[in-house]
């Protein structure tokens, strides 16, 4: 069931790589430095560049399909809720790798729930 269309897929995405990027500072585990804290930066970053670079009518690009898009924020999600693991810091506390988990769990909600075409008018221009 797609509930929303892209542009809110957009607002709610660059949300959520900013929160990723800034859950180092957020649940104030910057000290343990390392994966812990480079991990959740480079995947925000990677949330927003993707967000910027994907067919957004919110900012004005035609780049990657949102269909294509949505798939790669999957992806996305479903790396940021393992990475904890895969590079060996879940064990430095909840507060270091539950706000991933659950960010990633938010990504790939948000890509299941988003439409992959335009609607204008009575008719859809796809993606």
């Amino acid at each position: 069931m797609y509930l929303l269309s892209p542009r809110t897929h957009a607002i709610i995405a660059l949300l959520i790589g900013l929160g990723l990027m800034l859950s180092p500072n957020i649940f104030s585990f910057v000290d343990a430095g390392g994966a812990a804290v480079m991990f959740p930066r480079t995947i925000g970053l990677i949330i927003i560049i993707s967000e910027l670079a994907a067919e957004n009518r919110l900012i004005g690009t035609r780049g990657v399909s949102m269909w294509l898009h949505t798939r790669f924020d999957m992806g996305l999600g479903f790396l940021a809720m393992i990475g904890p693991w895969l590079y060996d810091y879940g064990n430095y506390g909840v507060t270091t790798w539950l706000p991933q988990v659950l960010i990633g769990f938010l990504l790939i909600l948000n890509a299941l729930v988003t439409r992959s075409t335009y609607r204008k008018k009575g008719y859809t221009i796809n993606g």
